[in-house]
C-alpha cells in the first residue's frame, strides 16, 4: 500500500499515480528526501566546528600523551559530544526527534577522528558512547531552545 504524498490517500502498489488527486507516487526523489528528513545541515555542520575547536582544545593532548588516564580522556571527549550537540540540537528548533537525529550524526565525525589515535575495538565503543552522548546533547539543546522561547 502507497499512500499519496500530496492527498494522504492509501493507493495499490501497482499504481504509478494517486487513484483520488492524479499525484505521482514513485518519486525516487521523495523518498531519498525523506530518509534524510529532519537532518539539518547547517546544525550539524557547526556542531562539528564546535567539536572539532574544543577536541583541538582540550581533548587531543590527553590522546596523544599514551599515559593519559582513559576515564580522563573519555569523560572529556563525552562532555565535548554533549556540548556539540547541544549547540546542533538548540539551531534545529523543530521538535526532539529532529534534535536527537542531528545530536546523533555529530557522532561519526569524532569517531573518524579519534580512530585514529586508537584500534578499532575501541573506535567502535568510542562510536556508541559518541551516538549516546550526541542523542542525549541533541535533546538538551532543543530542551534549551524550548525554555529560552
Amino acid at each position: 500500500m502507497l499512500i499519496c504524498p500530496e492527498c494522504l490517500s492509501e493507493n495499490d502498489d501497482k499504481h504509478e499515480y494517486c487513484q483520488t488527486c492524479g499525484s505521482k507516487l514513485k518519486n525516487e526523489y521523495s523518498i531519498i528526501k525523506n530518509k534524510f528528513k529532519g537532518i539539518n545541515i547547517l546544525a550539524v555542520f557547526i556542531g562539528t566546528v564546535i567539536w572539532i575547536v574544543l577536541f583541538i582544545e582540550i581533548a587531543a593532548p590527553h590522546l596523544i600523551n599514551t599515559n593519559a588516564n582513559i576515564v580522563i580522556t573519555a569523560s572529556t571527549l563525552i562532555i565535548i559530544q554533549i556540548i556539540s550537540s547541544a549547540v546542533a540540537g538548540y539551531i534545529e528548533k523543530s521538535g526532539y526527534k529532529n534534535t536527537a537525529i542531528n545530536g546523533g550524526i555529530l557522532a561519526f565525525i569524532p569517531t573518524l577522528i579519534t580512530g585514529f589515535y586508537r584500534d578499532l575495538n575501541i573506535t567502535i565503543i568510542l562510536f556508541l558512547i559518541f551516538l549516546i552522548s550526541g542523542i542525549i546533547g541533541g535533546i538538551i539543546g532543543g530542551l534549551l531552545e524550548n525554555k529560552l522561547k
